[in-house]
């Protein structure tokens, strides 16, 4: 073994490469071992074009949305009303579409199952067991077949014989399953395959019977119920068959309590011994329960314990005591070899050496949200590569660590990989199959060549497949059935078929975009404009009465009605007046100049200034007719666009709904945006910085607890700081394009306007 301190092992992680030794002798080109390989074991990448959906979804957000509150009510409904309020705004609870049910575990199986000694056709089938319909009541069993497809490379193309659903049969229980379990056969017997299916009130035994003739077939029967008061009258949290004996299996409560069972073919099941686990400490219903290496060893787990137990003398000992740094959140066997398994933490992946005292030999931190309790483990051994899949019920992720014993040394052959599978739903449970080569072009491929297929059911109960692979960009392709294509000709026209259905799929988003952003503007010049009609048509066609029920909006949709005006007087005109208007149907108007000095610092109070800046910052000389007209409507626009309507006590009544489902950080960053700001100065930032030559002198905003904010204010507030080096778009004020560079300008320096008599609009809508 590496060297390490006593209890914990060889500790890795990202940056920690564990233990090492010199081992000149066995590999002079490296002779340095260590426990921890970053580009060693299987490179694997997703196969493109594999991901595919076999069972559509069963269950609706919607639905998942209706029985978490159900469920969520149920289970508290004797929680006094202060607390259960505490608990319906936690961050967790608010950011999940369901409550984790901690004795819910695998949900899908796999397994080679050895045919009775009398068949002659075939030595195994492989069983694929899944739940399916929206109540989760349903088990569907499936023969695994195999279908032809085509994989390739750069450098390679193969055959890829890809695991997906046979023949199968079903059965349908009256409560929904919460474990499939499919014992795993070494070796052709007599005796019937059995699965074990655990219920939310009961555990059942069910014969399966595959015929392997040329119709792959497989039937079910029920030989055995068992129910929690049968035990100790507790829910089951975990059913677990013995790899020594076909006929034994363990069964573990939500408290603890367990009981060793012998399947018999003829009576009905029945216990051979029981025991009982007190421990006021362990408050979840999560609980394992497993064999060890040997036949009369077993460990029950809990989050905070992992106890072992003597079947025969019923001694206890206690192995593991968590809960004060990390807790427990799974445990596997490896495949294959019953003197290893992986122990899930909230903080580590930890390989176990169960032969020598549960003990400890690598452990790698893996970093994940340590209080997610839906962390979950899937472990399959595949060749000399023992593949521990972490996923959860929180994200669709799954990482896939890869363990070996390497000359000796138990080491992690490689850093994990991330896999999604696409379905936006997560996952409960994985499980991994490999897909078979046959090499068809070229020389015979290496062994170092490998394909997995990984299947996921999906908290909505769909069944997606996808491949992963050692070839590096690799694509998968389907052999046609109605026309005759050569591998190259359907690998082109595959790629193009892909091109063309993504360009379908937004051509009408691209046709849209390409007209808003590269039309003609043209004004009819053959007859005198009335800004004063142009404008009054304007407001008569702008009722926004209708629309207060989807505050906030913009009047940017009403753009194609102001066409053909020749200044900006009367649209400032029109817009003071409408905020009037929208005030006296309890509406407000957030107006341009607003945005304007809390977004940009700027002092912009006039669409008529707006037009004059941006004319200067696009044409410092003189500008031609051609330019004046697009500024002129790109100066509407953005008017238009940046004249936000909202109604104030719609959105005083949406925001606590709002702030409260936030998640913690944001929610505590809103709780504090209202506080006062303490004055300070501006960042003096370089002048190679700013966009124009001009300085701009950028005002202080103080915000007080005593100054009163009006609805305008409150859906924009200032920054706390400036970011200094950054330099936002600012436009020269008119007093600093007449001023040098060196002079603040003074009031009496201001040319004197001669006021206007403004003229009234005659209604809106």
């Amino acid at each position: 073994m590496w060297p390490s301190r006593h209890g914990l092992g060889v500790q890795l992680g990202y940056g920690l490469q564990g233990s090492n030794f010199h081992s000149g002798s066995l590999d002079q080109e490296r002779p340095w071992k260590f426990a921890r390989q970053r580009d060693g074991g299987l490179a694997l990448s997703e196969v493109r074009f594999s991901k595919e959906t076999l069972v559509p979804p069963q269950i609706s957000d919607s639905e998942i949305s209706d029985s978490k509150d159900n469920t969520f009510k149920s289970a508290l409904k004797d929680v006094p009303s202060d607390i259960m309020g505490q608990i319906l705004k936690n961050e967790e609870f608010l950011s999940s579409k369901y409550v984790y049910d901690p004795t819910y575990s695998e949900m899908i199986d796999y397994q080679i199952l050895q045919n009775n000694k009398k068949s002659e056709i075939h030595t195994h089938s492989e069983v694929i067991a899944y739940v399916s319909d929206p109540t989760g009541c349903t088990l569907n069993v499936h023969i695994i077949q195999r279908t032809k497809n085509f994989i390739m490379s750069k450098e390679h193309s193969f055959d890829l014989f890809i695991p997906t659903l046979g023949k199968g049969c079903s059965w349908e229980f009256d409560s929904p399953i919460k474990q499939i379990k499919i014992r795993q056969d070494s070796s052709p017997t007599d005796y019937p395959q059995v699965l074990i299916i655990r219920t939310a009130n009961s555990i059942y035994l069910l014969q399966l019977r595959s015929k392997i003739t040329h119709k792959v077939e497989c039937n079910l029967k029920l030989i055995g119920t068992i129910h929690p008061s049968d035990l100790y009258d507790e829910n089951f949290a975990y059913v677990n068959t013995s790899p020594f004996d076909k006929t034994l299996f363990l069964i573990v409560d939500v408290k603890g309590n367990w009981g060793l069972g012998k399947i018999r073919k003829i009576k009905v099941p029945r216990f051979l011994t029981k025991g009982r686990i007190f421990d006021p400490d362990e408050v979840s219903s999560f609980k394992r329960i497993i064999w060890s290496n040997h036949p009369d060893i077993m460990y029950v787990i809990g989050r905070t314990y992992i106890k072992q137990f003597n079947l025969e003398t019923l001694e206890k000992k206690d192995i593991v005591l968590a809960g004060k740094w990390s807790e427990i959140r799974d445990y596997k066997n490896f495949t294959y070899n019953l003197n290893f398994g992986i122990l899930l933490t909230s903080k580590e992946l930890i390989w176990i050496d169960i032969a020598n005292g549960f003990k400890r030999v690598l452990s790698w931190k893996h970093y994940l949200e340590s209080d997610d309790p839906s962390l979950s483990l899937t472990v399959r051994t595949i060749g000399d590569i023992t593949f521990a899949l972490i996923h959860s019920q929180v994200h669709p992720i799954v990482l896939i660590h890869q363990f070996k014993i390497e000359d000796g040394f138990p080491t992690s052959v490689r850093d994990p990989t991330m896999v999604n599978l696409g379905s936006k739903a997560p996952a409960y449970g994985y499980t991994m199959i490999p897909a078979f080569f046959n090499d068809i072009i070229g020389s015979a491929h290496d062994e170092k060549f490998l394909a997995l297929t990984i299947f996921k059911v999906s908290t909505q109960l769909d069944v997606s497949r996808i491949v992963v692979s050692t070839l590096n960009n690799s694509l998968l392709l389907k052999y046609p059935s109605s026309r005759e294509l050569s591998i190259k000709g359907q690998a082109e026209a595959q790629l193009a078929d892909d091109k063309a259905s993504m360009i379908n799929r937004n051509i009408e988003k691209l046709q849209t975009l390409t007209d808003e952003l590269f039309y003609q503007i043209s004004e009819d010049t053959t007859e005198d404009q009335d800004d004063a009609a142009v404008f009054q048509d304007f407001a008569t066609k702008l009722n926004v009465q209708d629309k207060d029920t989807r505050s906030p909006f913009t009047l940017i949709n009403h753009a194609e009605s102001i066409q053909n005006f020749q200044g900006f007087e009367e649209f400032d005109n029109l817009m003071e007046q409408f905020q009037d208007h929208c005030r006296q149907i309890n509406l407000e108007l957030l107006p341009l100049s607003k945005l304007n000095q809390l977004l940009l610092k700027n002092n912009t109070e006039s669409i008529s200034d707006l037009f004059k800046k941006l004319l200067k910052l696009w044409n410092h000389n003189n500008p031609d007719e051609e330019d004046k007209l697009y500024t002129k409507y790109i100066s509407r626009d953005l008017a238009l666009s940046s004249s936000v309507i909202y109604n104030p006590q719609e959105e005083e009544s949406k925001s606590p709904e709002l702030i409260n489902g936030l998640p913690r950080k944001l929610r505590d960053i809103v709780d504090k945006w209202d506080e006062g700001f303490e004055e300070q100065e501006e960042e003096q930032i370089p002048s190679q910085f700013l966009e124009t030559p001009e300085p701009v002198i950028k005002p202080i905003v103080t915000v007080s607890h005593s100054q009163p904010i009006n609805p305008s204010q409150g859906l924009l507030r200032p920054s706390q700081r400036t970011q200094s080096l950054i330099a936002k778009p600012q436009f020269p004020s008119s007093q600093q394009q007449s001023q040098p560079a060196s002079s603040v300008p003074a009031a009496a320096s201001q040319p004197v306007k001669t006021k206007k008599k403004k003229r009234r609009i005659k209604g809106f809508g």
